[in-house]
């Protein structure tokens, strides 16, 4: 569930003062110890966060990208949500 607090915004502020490999890490463990997807598994297939990092990995891969901050938790939270839309696909 996400609140206020959750905000992706609010997440990357939280950890403005580490600087690069410090703050993905940071903001992934955030984002594990927030996962509630378990709790509404999607077609008991797989775990969210852990999909939406793995497609992070990728797509970081083959784009050459490396993202940290608030890029970092609105590409994460984007892409939580369109897979918790497209979920009726999977």
């Amino acid at each position: 569930m996400k609140t206020i607090e959750n905000l992706p915004e609010n997440i990357a502020v939280f950890f403005q003062d580490l600087d690069g490999r410090a703050n993905r890490t940071a903001i992934f463990k955030y984002y594990r110890n927030i996962d509630e997807s378990s709790l509404w598994p999607i077609r008991n297939k797989f775990n969210l966060t852990e999909r939406v990092i793995n497609k992070l990995y990728r797509f970081e891969r083959l784009g050459g990208y490396y993202l940290t901050g608030l890029e970092l938790c609105l590409w994460l939270d984007n892409e939580m949500s369109q897979m918790v839309n497209d979920s009726e696909n999977w």
